[in-house]
């Protein structure tokens, strides 16, 4: 018979659990918002305070719908945008629920501005959220922003290209995400807990362009087209202090 010691690690100490095992911890989390997901995770919900690795296998294939639940959580305090893709798209924003005038668009040209600008907001102790765009983030990058993300209650969410993959990370969890009808498929590639072979296909909130009516095309002559200006999407940037 085995040894309950054996049967049950935690009882030694919370950081410790059997590979078969989900990890228990008093480590603090906020719930996904899909209750599928919370069950595949340790403590049922993105860990606060260390980074989360998202591996996008093409951008705006849901990863900002994955995420929002847990950004309305946390929406009284600023949701900080750090270098993304594309541009933030506020209207969604504002269908979601999310407050735009808590919405804060960073833009740093360099890795070590990047790496800057992550941290003070990391430190400052008053955001909500930083989501972070990178090509691919070296190991010492990542444990630079665990530092200073463990001494936060601020969510972390670091999101790469799919073939980042392959690299090791020290980041807690990492996902890969790849796109499936009405959602996606997410891949738990390092998590504290068993891996897995099997994807989980999780359908995700519609998006606000697949609500909206659809629009006859009207046929424009040659001769109307003139110049146009095109909309700016309305950002705030401010200082860390």
């Amino acid at each position: 018979m085995a040894s309950p010691i054996f049967q049950d690690p935690g009882a030694i100490h919370p950081d410790l659990w059997l590979a078969s095992q989900l990890a228990r911890s008093t480590a603090r989390t906020i719930a996904t918002g899909y209750p599928s997901l919370d069950a595949e995770l340790p403590d049922h919900g993105w860990p606060i305070g260390a980074a989360i690795d998202l591996l996008c296998m093409q951008p705006g294939i849901g990863e900002m719908r994955l995420i929002l639940p847990a950004l309305k959580t946390v929406s009284a305090r600023p949701i900080f945008l750090l270098n993304p893709i594309n541009p933030p798209n506020h209207p969604a924003f504002s269908y979601w629920g999310l407050k735009t005038d808590q919405i804060t668009l960073l833009r740093a040209k360099s890795t070590a501005d990047t790496l800057w600008a992550a941290e003070q907001a990391l430190r400052n102790g008053s955001v909500g959220a930083l989501l972070l765009w990178r090509n691919r983030f070296r190991n010492e990058e990542i444990r630079r922003l665990n530092v200073a993300a463990a001494a936060s209650d601020t969510l972390l969410f670091l999101f790469q290209p799919l073939y980042s993959k392959i690299q090791s990370s020290p980041a807690q969890l990492r996902l890969v995400l790849r796109p499936a009808p009405d959602g996606v498929d997410i891949d738990f590639i390092k998590r504290r807990g068993p891996t897995s072979d099997i994807p989980l296909r999780l359908a995700l909130h519609p998006s606000p362009i697949l609500l909206a009516p659809r629009r006859t095309q009207v046929p424009i002559s040659a001769e109307s087209q003139g110049p146009y200006t095109e909309a700016s999407t309305p950002t705030t940037s401010v200082a860390i202090q």
